[in-house]
């Protein structure tokens, strides 16, 4: 063996876990986010995140509050469950602006029979896209 071949570059199984590494990584990070639902019946809030599923009753949401990491939903026995499928940017949060999360929120508490959360909303305008009074 000369003393060129122990420089070479060959193939070894670090540089194939590397990509498998990431592709996995990618794929439960996008399976996570396909995987979470929240789903609102009459009687039900059906939460399900990735690996698990919860049912709850709509009379027993005492608190919604819309976070980072999710939506927190407490029930009246102290019970909280984070459901990930709705998260609030921390940008939203820091400059008022209602979210899709923010909407969602305010649908369980009104199902649950809460007072609404009543925010300040940003309105960006778009051309074409203003409504008119009537009146």
């Amino acid at each position: 063996m000369s003393s060129a071949d122990a420089f070479a570059p060959s193939a070894s199984n670090s540089d194939v876990q590397i990509p498998v590494i990431f592709v996995c990584g990618g794929a439960a990070l996008l399976l996570g986010g396909l995987a979470s639902s929240v789903t609102l019946t009459d009687d039900q809030l059906i939460v399900r995140n990735f690996g698990w599923r919860r049912s709850l009753p709509v009379d027993s949401i005492t608190v919604v509050e819309p976070g980072y990491s999710g939506t927190v939903i407490t029930t009246s026995c102290g019970r909280s469950i984070t459901a990930m499928a709705v998260p609030k940017p921390n940008h939203a949060r820091w400059s008022g602006t209602l979210t899709r999360s923010d909407h969602i929120a305010n649908e369980i508490r009104i199902a649950a029979g809460l007072r609404p959360h009543q925010g300040r909303q940003q309105h960006r305008s778009r051309p074409g896209c203003h409504r008119r009074r009537q009146g």
